[in-house]
């Protein structure tokens, strides 16, 4: 599911963990903006399980209790948008959040107004492989007052992932129940988001369309004015069920302390070199290798986005320690496109872009 935050989802994650009561305004979410670092907790045995949650309106209990969960820290920090490398491409920024892990550096962009919070795009240096995506409109996160009954939708335009190939993003978010979150850090009042998206991808040769495909995402975000959130991505064949099916689960915690990585944490640092094939094609059977340099002490969890930052394959835990260990990609599930491979290893996170041909 909607993870752990790797870079991309975060991006998403970060407006909604501001919600209080059954009311968000433009002073909840400025507040909440300033948060210094996230812990995100996400279900290691959530998949094909179901999740009670509730029917639409007040006086819905949602309960994160029965999961297990592994935790990986995030450190950022909130910084005028006219002082980052990036100010450029984002003129219309009154925010943006620096995001620091190992190797990487990555800035997110938003623009708050009373009308709502607006992610702009995303740009920086992620393990050596430049990263810039502009939201064209920009996508809106939370339309004020956000309240039990609001709504909202989002139109992109078609972007370029790769030579011949489109994709487009549409999404339509509504606030349609309130209750209470139960995590294992507590109970907190909240309002449920229910966000639908439809992924379209197209690929040319010479003017004629080869491909076409719409793909369907159905998750729920659930928002509190204290500093967590939770968050559920749901089979899409149980998107109207009140008990639908889960394709993952996470909760995210957020503090005003910045995080910070200790002289031991850092040398045990690992890094991601060059995926082989590059890019990955039919010749290497969509599949590629990717090696793991440097101190492995924790269990590694990999899986890919696309660069509308939607979750679109996770790979199974695996148990790897001691030094560099090389990693085989199974990517023939995915369409012609740009994505990028996020791996944990307890708190250390890397990523890398992998282009795919078909």
């Amino acid at each position: 599911m909607k993870k752990v935050l790797p870079l991309f989802l975060f991006i998403v994650l970060l407006p909604y963990s501001g919600l209080a009561q059954i009311s968000l305004n433009r002073a909840d979410v400025e507040k909440f903006l300033s948060a210094k670092s996230m812990t995100s907790y996400e279900a290691t045995n959530a998949v094909g399980e179901t999740f009670n949650v509730g029917a639409t309106g007040p006086g819905n209990t949602y309960d994160f209790t029965g999961f297990t969960y592994d935790n990986t820290s995030q450190k950022f920090e909130t910084v005028n948008p006219a002082s980052t490398p990036y100010a450029g491409e984002f003129p219309n920024a009154t925010h943006a959040q620096k995001v620091v892990t190992a190797g990487s550096e990555v800035y997110l962009y938003s623009r708050l107004d009373d009308t709502g919070l607006y992610s702009l795009g995303i740009a920086g240096n992620a393990s050596g492989q430049p990263v810039l995506l502009k939201y064209d409109p920009e996508r809106p996160e939370f339309r004020f007052p956000v309240k039990l009954g609001a709504s909202w939708s989002y139109d992109g335009k078609p972007s370029e992932i790769a030579p011949g190939a489109s994709m487009q993003t549409k999404s339509q978010s509504s606030v349609d129940a309130a209750g209470t979150l139960v995590l294992p850090v507590g109970s907190f009042d909240c309002l449920r988001l229910k966000k639908v998206e439809w992924t379209s991808t197209k690929v040319e040769v010479n003017g004629q369309v080869v491909f076409s495909q719409v793909k369907k995402a159905v998750s729920y975000t659930f928002v509190t004015l204290t500093n967590v959130s939770a968050d559920i991505d749901v089979d899409t064949l149980d998107e109207n069920s009140t008990t639908p099916k889960l394709e993952g689960a996470s909760y995210l915690t957020w503090s005003s302390t910045p995080t910070s990585v200790s002289a031991n944490d850092a040398a045990r640092a690992f890094s991601l070199g060059q995926n082989f094939p590059n890019p990955v094609s039919s010749e290497s059977n969509f599949m590629t290798t990717i090696t793991l340099d440097g101190e492995i002490q924790h269990p590694v969890a990999y899986e890919f986005y696309d660069i509308s930052g939607k979750r679109v394959s996770t790979f199974p835990r695996s148990f790897l320690t001691g030094r560099g260990r090389t990693l085989s990609l199974d990517m023939r599930g995915l369409e012609s496109g740009s994505y990028i491979l996020v791996v944990r290893s307890g708190d250390r996170i890397m990523t890398k872009r992998i282009p795919l041909v078909k």
